[in-house]
């Protein structure tokens, strides 16, 4: 695919709506996959990532722009930058933390949807890691409330891997007078807003 197109869409009716032509894209893809999606606040940078992901200059528009109300699912099938035997799949939600078009039942439908088809879920915000942004990242375990993990049989569970993008943050990392990674700053932020540090 030279550019992105959407795989599916909200409608005002209810159900979510697929897109024929991306069926065909996807139907004829013939490697293994590895499915990247990309979920975070409007206006955070997250289709300059995708676009770096996909070692392209264009591709997912940059900047706020015009968008169509709703929610839809946009992907993006390249050939993987380092494995000649499969195929990347980039997957964007926009709409997210909307409240137009189904509220929060339709976007969490379509993130849940998104959390079950990815082998890697990046979530993308900028600034610091404080209240406002766990309280934002809290919507991602909203979502895992609608999803189910059952392997075939011999397999075991497998959960896409969990990563979170913090772009123009600033912070310096210390703690108690220790200056910590980012690995355990965060783990650190996360006791303290469950009360454990």
């Amino acid at each position: 695919m030279k550019l992105p197109t959407y795989l599916l869409e909200s409608s005002p009716s209810g159900p979510l709506k697929l897109n024929p032509e991306a069926m065909k894209i996807l139907s004829a893809i013939t490697k293994s996959v590895l499915v990247v999606v990309i979920l975070g606040p409007p206006n955070t940078g997250k289709s300059y990532l995708m676009n770096r992901l996909a070692n392209q200059r264009k591709g997912f528009p940059l900047g706020p722009g015009n968008k169509p109300p709703g929610c839809r699912m946009w992907m993006w099938c390249l050939p993987h930058p380092q494995r000649d035997d499969q195929c990347l799949i980039i997957l964007d939600v926009d709409g997210f933390e909307t409240k137009e078009q189904g509220g929060d039942t339709t976007e969490i439908r379509i993130c849940a949807l998104a959390l079950i088809l990815s082998n890697i879920f990046l979530y993308n915000s900028k600034g610091t890691i404080n209240q406002e942004a766990l309280d934002k990242l809290q919507f991602i375990t909203k979502i895992s409330n609608y999803v189910e993990v059952r392997p075939n049989a011999g397999e075991e569970r497998k959960c896409p891997e969990f990563l979170w993008c913090v772009r123009d943050s600033e912070l310096n990392l210390w703690m108690d007078g220790f200056r910590l990674i980012a690995d355990d700053y965060l783990l650190s932020i996360l006791n303290i807003g469950q009360g454990k540090h």
